[in-house]
C-alpha cells in the first residue's frame, strides 16, 4: 500500500537547489562584509537585495518542478490504491 510519504530523491533535489542560494549568499557576505567597517553592511544589503530580486524566476521554476514531481507521485500512489480498492469490490 502506498504511504504517500515525501520522496527522499525529490527532497534531495530541492535541498540541493537551496544550497546553491546559501553558497551565493555566503559568497556575497565574504565579498562585501567587513566586520571592522559598519558601513559595509549597506553595500552588502544592496547586493543581497539585487540577488533576491534575481531569484524570482528561478524560485518559481524550482517550486513548479518540485510540485510537479510530488503530484506525479501522488497520482501514481492513488492509482495503486484505486486498483486495490476496485479489486476488493
Amino acid at each position: 500500500m502506498p504511504n504517500f510519504a515525501a520522496r527522499s530523491s525529490t527532497e534531495r533535489q530541492f535541498y540541493k537547489a537551496l544550497e546553491t542560494i546559501v553558497d551565493k549568499v555566503e559568497e556575497l557576505v565574504d565579498q562585501y562584509y567587513d566586520p571592522s567597517d559598519p558601513s559595509s553592511v549597506t553595500k552588502l544589503a544592496e547586493e543581497l537585495d539585487k540577488y533576491a530580486d534575481s531569484l524570482d524566476g528561478w524560485a518559481k521554476r524550482v517550486v513548479q518542478t518540485l510540485l510537479s514531481k510530488i503530484n506525479a507521485f501522488n497520482i501514481s500512489d492513488w492509482a495503486t490504491v484505486s486498483e486495490r480498492l476496485g479489486s476488493m469490490l
